[in-house]
């Protein structure tokens, strides 16, 4: 078994690197202003659907920073899996117990507590609730879960990104650059 801690810095860059996949992935582009205000554009206009950004904080003593300078707390990672959610393209269910997600570049909300997930697509966010067995066999994927019972990440399925709420996950690796990390570990480093 292999367990997978990273340094929040490289955790945070991480999340990052996936964002963009994901982004460069649906045809959209994040730019970079000089004052250090971010924006994304669409390739095609599209509805609407994201949640107001959370407002930063000056970091504090116990606060991971990136390397902007911005304040890493668990309340950000909440509130990213939070902005994702609202901006998933299709909520899918699990009517079996089973579902492999295969919706390439698109954020997808699983709505059912779930035994078996596979994440076979590349470049997708899911946003969960409940999943006893995670399996990701798709490149740049990311997950956010409330609650999580094992997590494997296949060869080739790497820069992965999985971050829960509770849990204790059995945590199997064969990656390159993936983080594997529940939220408060992710900006804390404990």
């Amino acid at each position: 078994m292999n367990i997978t801690r990273r340094n929040p810095a490289l955790a945070s860059a991480l999340v990052g690197t996936a964002l963009v996949g994901t982004l460069a992935l649906t045809g959209c582009t994040l730019e970079l202003s000089p004052d250090g205000a971010r924006s994304t554009t669409a390739a095609s206009p599209a509805p609407e659907t994201s949640a107001p950004a959370p407002e930063s904080t000056a970091p504090g003593a116990d606060e991971q920073t990136d390397d902007g300078g911005e304040a890493l707390t668990e309340g950000d990672a909440v509130a990213s899996r939070e902005q994702y959610r609202a901006a998933a393209s299709q909520q899918i269910t699990c009517p079996t117990g089973t579902v492999d997600v295969q919706a390439t570049a698109q954020v997808v909300e699983l709505v059912d507590d779930c035994d078996t997930v596979t994440v076979s697509a590349d470049g997708g966010v899911l946003v969960a609730r409940s999943i006893g067995s995670l399996t990701i066999t798709g490149a740049v994927a990311t997950v956010f879960v409330d609650d999580i019972g094992s997590i494997t990440v296949d060869v080739g399925a790497d820069a992965a990104t999985v971050l829960w709420e509770s849990g204790n996950p059995t945590i199997t690796d064969a990656s390159i650059a993936s983080t594997l990390l529940p939220i408060d570990q992710m900006v804390s480093g404990r």
